[in-house]
């Protein structure tokens, strides 16, 4: 090969070499360019999602805000030109300043600093808002930078103060209540109980935590207890207070007033916050205050019935013999006497008859003698005629039964009842008429007396004492209580009155 051959070769090598120079600088130069579009979309895609970002968003050179989102200036209230080239640390409230500056230079310092924290900070109208803050290093056009994402937690914050402040008011009224309260879990254990709740069952705080609420209740009270709870759970109807007993640590039996109430939490099992209250002592009052009340009626009734048969064994036979002798006297005068006295005694026994017609009222008012003789049903259609031939007051009345077997106390203190509406209707109502009805129905005994008169407003009635309303109503709750009777009156002025008792013929 000659000079000249091998210096063609080697140029045709070196140009080979140069083209493949050239096609892998031409490569380069596409990914170059499609790296660089790479960038440039990502960089739009990037700064797209930080400008739409639900949270604010700035940038921090040298203390100064080199950048901010439009949520920032939504937040703060303030336009690009008030917040460019300012120290972000102009909208930071004074408290806080030192802190935040201290955190911005560890952090470019590369000193460990939190990497969330809380700000507060003055808006443009004034407004305090707190701040959830995370800080990051960067680079921003070629300099060291901060790039701070912001929350605005205010509400949060509020809400978290207000849930703050409401526990403690709530733990609060807890700890110093007199009523003993407990918080008790789906499984029936206390979770939570106060000091009146131990001193009720005589156990300490300690050992009631974890304890099932059935330890103090016998095992009827317990399924009741334990049925209410289901009932509740479910949904359905359920009593909003009701009594128990309970029973302490030293077998002592006490009445309790119970007020549950079921919290729901999300995604947790339901709890349950009762309220318990002592009533025994209440009730034992009430108790011997009805034991008093029945005593009282039966010694009324009692004295009425001794009073009743004095007039009638007594007064009525004197009664009697004066009438007798009177008729005597007339049969043994002779003609010239009788003539001159027998007006005056004509006279004188009308008068005893009158008496004694008015002395048998009275004895059968002091005591239904009637109702102990021939029942309830007797004794009140006899009340009614007596009444409507006293007072031409019509009476309609329905008397479904012809006689019934009851009780004589019950017997008399309904008839007791009937007649003291009665006695109302003629004091009070200016009516024309009266609708009397009675009759059994499922085991019940019903009576009404209605009357169309003038008729009165039962909450202004209801909010006098008892002196000012009058006996009579008193009198008609008390005889309707002593036999467990149910009394309604209904009455709006200008719409008559209606009186309504009822009884259970097993009770």
């Amino acid at each position: 090969m000659s000079h000249t051959d091998k210096t063609k070769d080697q140029l045709l090598e070196e140009l080979t070499k140069l083209h493949q120079r050239v096609v892998k600088l031409e490569a380069a130069e596409v990914e170059h360019q499609q790296v660089v579009e790479a960038l440039r979309q990502a960089e739009e895609q990037y700064r797209s999602l930080v400008e739409r970002a639900s949270d604010a968003i700035i940038i921090i050179q040298n203390e100064k805000t080199v950048y901010r989102n439009p949520m920032y200036e939504k937040v703060l209230g303030y336009s690009v030109t008030e917040t460019m080239d300012r120290s972000f640390l102009d909208f930071v409230v004074p408290e806080d300043r030192n802190l935040v500056k201290d955190y911005y230079y560890k952090r470019l310092e590369g000193k460990p600093t939190p990497r969330e924290y809380e700000v507060r900070v003055m808006t443009r109208s004034g407004r305090l808002v707190t701040m959830e803050v995370k800080p990051d290093l960067i680079e921003y056009k070629g300099e060291p930078a901060t790039m701070v994402v912001m929350r605005d937690i205010t509400e949060r914050k509020e809400a978290e103060e207000a849930l703050r402040e409401s526990e403690e008011r709530f733990r609060s009224i807890f700890e110093k209540s007199r009523d003993a309260i407990c918080l008790i879990d789906s499984e029936g254990r206390y979770l939570m109980v106060n000091d009146a709740m131990c001193e009720l069952t005589g156990v300490s705080r300690d050992e009631l935590v974890n304890k099932h609420y059935s330890t103090f209740m016998d095992k009827e009270t317990h399924e009741l207890m334990e049925q209410h709870w289901l009932q509740r759970k479910r949904g359905e109807p359920a009593p909003d207070r009701y009594e128990f007993k309970l029973i302490r640590t030293d077998g002592d039996i006490r009445i309790i007033d119970n007020v549950p109430t079921v919290i729901h939490f999300q995604d947790k099992p339901p709890l349950t916050l009762t309220i318990l209250r002592d009533v025994t002592e209440r009730r034992r009052m009430e108790d011997a205050l009805e034991s008093m009340r029945s005593k009282l009626l039966n010694l009324q009734e009692s004295e009425r019935s001794k009073i009743s048969r004095v007039l009638h064994d007594t007064i009525g036979q004197n009664i009697g013999i004066l009438d007798f002798n009177l008729a005597t006297i007339v049969e043994i005068l002779d003609e010239t006497s009788l003539e001159s006295i027998s007006r005056l005694i004509d006279n004188m026994r009308n008068v005893i008859r009158e008496t004694g017609d008015k002395l048998r009222d009275i004895s059968s008012g002091l005591h239904p003698r009637l109702v102990q003789e021939l029942g309830l049903v007797a004794g009140v259609r006899n009340l009614i005629d007596r009444f409507q031939g006293a007072t031409w007051i019509e009476v309609h009345s329905s008397i479904q039964l012809d006689e019934l077997q009851i009780d004589e106390s019950v017997a008399v203190n309904l008839y007791r009842i009937v007649q003291e509406a009665l006695t109302n209707i003629v004091k009070h109502s200016k009516c024309s008429s009266v609708l009397f009805e009675m009759a059994v129905d499922d085991g019940r005994l019903g009576v009404m007396v209605k009357d169309n008169g003038t008729g009165f407003s039962l909450e202004d009635v209801s909010q006098r004492d008892i002196e000012q309303r009058g006996m009579g109503l008193f009198i008609m709750e008390e005889r309707a209580k002593a036999i467990d009777g149910r009394l309604q009156i209904h009455s709006e002025p200008d719409q008559g009155t209606k009186v309504q008792v009822e009884v259970y013929l097993n009770a």
